[in-house]
């Protein structure tokens, strides 16, 4: 597929889900990323021939420059289960890496408010303190400091998007 812009990392979500329809609304090439091609062109036959599968286990680098090669904007939505948190920075890193290698110019980073940790004040604001105290907020925050100093004005430029907990239109768990 040719022009394809936008990678949506860690497609299956809600936050994928709903990026994808967006894309697709506005006659947008994207290409859904995951671990499973069967589950991406379940989850996302309905936008063809606007969507690329391609599946992709992203703790792998090989995997993560296939994934990212000849893409503009990379979508990072990628979740893994509570139990398994300590990915997350690892995920990223390598995420960022085949970015930053392929010559992505934007790098979209879903986080959470973990990173923040216990209000310091009574509106947290984007200029709070990233203060985490529980593992989850420290692997966030961990993950949001390879995001942050990847960030380069003269190459890929990374941004953070902080929703609140279980966002989006289909989210069933908040």
């Amino acid at each position: 597929m040719t022009n394809t812009n936008y990678a949506l990392f860690g497609a299956t979500g809600a936050v994928g889900k709903a990026l994808a329809a967006k894309l697709a609304k506005g006659g947008r090439r994207f290409r859904v990323v995951g671990r499973s091609e069967d589950r991406l062109r379940h989850d996302f036959g309905i936008y063809e021939p606007l969507v690329e599968y391609c599946a992709a286990d992203l703790g792998d680098s090989g995997a993560a420059a296939r994934a990212a090669a000849g893409i503009d904007t990379i979508f990072y939505t990628v979740g893994v289960p509570y139990p398994q948190f300590e990915q997350h920075p690892k995920l990223t890193r390598v995420a960022l890496g085949a970015a930053a290698a392929a010559g992505v110019r934007h790098y979209v980073h879903l986080s959470t408010v973990y990173p923040y940790g216990v209000p310091q004040e009574e509106f947290v604001s984007e200029s709070h303190p990233r203060n985490p105290t529980a593992f989850k907020g420290r692997k966030r925050k961990e993950q949001e400091d390879h995001v942050l100093a990847a960030d380069n004005p003269k190459g890929m430029r990374t941004t953070i998007l902080r929703p609140p907990d279980f966002y989006g239109p289909d989210s069933e768990l908040s």
